[in-house]
């Protein structure tokens, strides 16, 4: 659950209403992440499979907003459309559930989530990735999984 930490000033965010969280918040959120992560990568992998499929019949949608009644297709290419369908929806719908959590999904198949942190009054982001057992990294809002520095060298946000 976000702390009661409200954002500072900080002009990549502006005024927007942003659920802030400390490393204790985010570790106690792990498990469920490991869950929903876990299934969205194999999810994942599921709909390339299946788009692929899909590609070699020449019937692959042109982007995930697709209603399988309106294509034209044999009955294998609408199978295959109507598993592909169901494969978003799973996705789309873990995902939801962790960023309604208030956790930023930077990339699924990485497996990255974020959660905004206050750090001496400004905002920060700290990094999980699928596989970690806790949150042990933490970055700048601008610098992403490349900048991501060892939580003890935080303060504020423990």
């Amino acid at each position: 659950m976000p702390s009661n930490q409200k954002p500072t000033q900080n002009p990549t965010i502006d005024t927007m209403e942003v659920p802030t969280f400390t490393v204790r918040e985010a570790n106690a959120m792990i498990p469920f992440l490991n869950e929903r992560m876990g299934r969205m990568l194999q999810v994942h992998g599921l709909i390339r499979m299946t788009y692929l499929r899909l590609d070699e019949m020449g019937c692959a949608p042109d982007d995930d907003d697709f209603a399988v009644d309106d294509v034209a297709a044999d009955s294998d290419a609408l199978s295959e459309l109507g598993t592909l369908r169901a494969l978003v929806d799973t996705l789309q719908d873990d995902l939801v559930a962790i960023t309604e959590t208030g956790c930023q999904v930077k990339s699924v198949e990485s497996g990255l989530v974020d959660w905004v942190a206050i750090e001496d009054n400004r905002q920060i982001l700290l990094c999980w990735k699928y596989g970690e057992t806790a949150v042990s990294h933490w970055h700048e809002l601008d610098d992403g999984f490349a900048g991501r520095q060892p939580v003890e060298l935080l303060q504020d946000c423990l």
